[in-house]
């Protein structure tokens, strides 16, 4: 996405850049991928704005985690015990996301009321 935001048209360029994980083929990667050529700069720079919003806010949760973790620091035997509990250790997913997994925050019981 970075790549077509900065101005490449080249639809096998592209797809040559596209995350392993992919279902779908080079083929159709490129073949998709074809529109860009004929991409508009309007909508290259909104892309480009778009792509650094995400990032952003991805700096912006990075920082609450560290701060949060901070804050937790105080209650560390609290969040100790609940994570031996089955289900609420410390390495639990938040959520599902594709680029990297997320520890789940295990809250001390006075912080939650």
């Amino acid at each position: 996405m970075k790549a077509l935001a900065e101005g490449e048209t080249d639809p096998a360029a592209l797809a040559a850049l596209a995350d392993h994980r992919l279902r779908a083929t080079p083929e159709q990667l490129r073949d998709a991928l074809g529109a860009c050529t004929e991409l508009h700069a309007v909508y290259r720079r909104l892309l480009k704005m778009a792509l650094e919003e995400l990032r952003l806010m991805e700096e912006q949760i990075e920082q609450l985690d560290r701060e949060a973790l901070g804050l937790l620091q105080e209650h560390q035997d609290v969040v100790q015990r609940v994570a031996e509990v089955p289900g609420f250790g410390v390495d639990t997913p938040r959520f599902s996301k594709v680029d990297r997994p997320q520890k789940a925050m295990v809250l001390p019981h006075s912080a939650v009321r």
